[in-house]
């Protein structure tokens, strides 16, 4: 039902998207958010406080409850290009009017994904890439990196649309403050170092910018570099105007620290004493972005650390590349090699090398099937009965059958009558899938996908629906289809026998994003620029409804 709702509110066109819209978008993404951490369940399962049994049963039921990551990306993208809904670039054009609303919904979705994610991997691993190498159509490791360059984009077009500074960043800054000062300063810096003001025209925002950008050393400094964090300082020492250096350069060296004295110097021994204090790695690894006068009192410091390491410190303005270690080793029959057997012999004989691995069924060929639709989505869906056919393993047709529906709606796929042979076939293997069936043992240590069960449902409602949207004939299938469309939506069109006793209706769930039930709906006098006292900031009324 996720999935679907996803579906709907990215097929809704821009005009139409109003404050319903943002707000739906809000609330599935941030279920998103909620399932993708689920830490209760995670520190149970590393603790060893769930019994192997309940830790197999309980982790396809999580997946299950959550939308697939490539969908809430392309949801996120949709949240913001809605921002200036008019344009080709996100910049141009009128601003939707509900602006301050979609900047403060993706604060705070940033703020619950880092308030969800482990201190110790959140700046090592999750938030290690360059922020600028992130982008929404691109899938990544970790959703917090794509919440953020979500954020970084509206700013970045609130820039060019004259957007004043603090305005565009209040929401930045109070919602991602709360989960993580650390981040907060490297997404300013993010920010300012994107967009640097004109030098050749002074101006009050020029000067708000310099102003913000300085007020960030100290805290940028105190930690390791980011890329981010680097260009910006290295923006700064470069441009700054001369009659300002000295100033800057003093603010650098205080940001620094105290430079160690001769008797500290002498006392270090590389061999024995163990790694050099931390202020000194630092000040080591933020060197190559300083000005000379600033790295003076420091040179006795960094010809020491240049005996262990000669070929110096990293350039910190790009960030090191992250490795991720394989879990598992590849599957029987990889892409590569079945992309080779699509291409000379047909996707039928690519679907029986698939189901004839030892491993077929394994969580890693839904991967490998993903690619080969990709690659080649008509040939894919021009015969999904004959394919399903051939694909024998139950989870192998689930797979199959679940990623044809993210073509479904693409031009040239399932031509003729392939669309109603794709939803029959689907509700026919769904309606044959055992839910309580043993799923292939699991290669893969961390291996979390969902149920067979869970993807042929998917798959038969997502086809279904658009089959019957599109007014595509099932044939004698149709009766048996919608009684079974009934009998999965009687339960949500009736109401529940009784209310919660301790739950008032229309209380806002705790973990909801908007969590002040103050700002939890429009009110007539909002302003769309007031995005500095709630924590959601309503649209302003429509004046053509009045």
């Amino acid at each position: 039902m996720l999935r679907l709702a996803a579906d709907w509110a990215g097929d809704i066109p821009l005009a139409e998207r109003d404050e319903d819209w943002i707000r739906t978008v809000e609330m599935l993404l941030a279920a998103f958010v909620r399932v993708e951490h689920d830490q209760e369940f995670r520190t149970a399962t590393e603790d060893g406080d769930l019994p192997g049994d309940e830790t197999r049963e309980r982790t396809p039921r999580l997946t299950a409850a959550q939308l697939p990551t490539y969908e809430a990306a392309e949801l996120l993208l949709a949240l913001r290009r809605t921002a200036y809904p008019s344009s080709r670039r996100l910049e141009e054009g009128p601003a939707h009017p509900c602006l301050s609303l979609i900047r403060t919904v993706l604060a705070v979705l940033l703020q619950a994904d880092v308030q969800r994610t482990h201190p110790a991997v959140r700046h090592t691993a999750v938030f290690r890439r360059d922020l600028d190498e992130v982008a929404l159509d691109h899938p990544e490791a970790f959703f917090g990196p794509v919440l953020a360059r979500a954020v970084l984009d509206v700013a970045a077009a609130d820039a060019r649309a004259g957007v004043p500074l603090v305005e565009r960043t209040a929401a930045l800054v109070r919602q991602v403050g709360k989960a993580d000062p650390q981040l907060r300063d490297r997404l300013l810096a993010a920010h300012l170092q994107q967009l640097p003001p004109d030098a050749t025209v002074g101006s009050q925002e020029a000067d708000t910018w310099w102003e913000k950008a300085t007020e960030l050393l100290p805290a940028l400094l105190a930690h390791r570099p980011t890329p981010e964090g680097a260009r910006l300082v290295d923006y700064l020492h470069r441009h700054c105007p001369p009659e300002a250096a000295a100033h800057l350069h003093a603010q650098l060296a205080d940001a620094c620290g105290p430079v160690p004295g001769p008797k500290e110097l002498a006392d270090y021994d590389p061999s024995s004493s163990g790694p050099p204090p931390r202020a000194w790695v630092w000040v080591w690894d933020w060197s190559p972005v300083l000005p000379a006068p600033v790295l003076t009192a420091w040179e006795p410091v960094l010809s020491l650390l240049r005996r262990a390491k000669p070929s110096g410190p990293a350039d910190p303005r790009t960030a090191e590349p992250f490795v991720q270690i394989m879990s598992s080793l590849p599957p029987a029959v990889d892409e590569t090699q079945a992309a080779a057997i699509a291409a000379e012999h047909g996707p039928a004989a690519a679907a029986d090398a698939l189901a004839a691995a030892p491993d077929a069924g394994d969580w890693r060929y839904l991967k490998v099937l993903r690619a080969l639709i990709q690659n080649d989505p008509v040939a894919w869906t021009t015969a999904p009965a004959e394919i399903t056919a051939r694909l024998t393993q139950p989870r192998l047709r689930a797979f199959y059958l679940y990623l044809a529906t993210e073509q479904v709606a693409k031009r040239d796929t399932f031509p003729g009558n392939a669309l109603a042979e794709a939803a029959t076939t689907a509700f026919a293997v769904h309606r044959d899938t055992d839910p309580t069936a043993n799923e292939p043992p699991a290669t893969d240590p961390d291996d979390d996908q969902p149920s067979t069960a869970h993807l042929a449902e998917q798959a038969m409602l997502l086809l279904v629906l658009f089959a019957l949207g599109t007014g595509t004939d099932l044939g004698d299938s149709l009766p048996a289809v919608l009684d079974h469309l009934y009998a999965l939506t009687a339960p949500l069109t009736s109401p529940p026998a009784s209310p919660p006793d301790d739950t008032p209706p229309g209380t806002i769930p705790a973990d909801f994003v908007g969590t002040d039930p103050a700002a939890a709906h429009c009110t007539a006098s909002s302003n769309t620029h007031n995005t500095s006292t709630l924590p959601v900031t309503a649209c302003p009324p429509d004046s053509s409804s009045s």
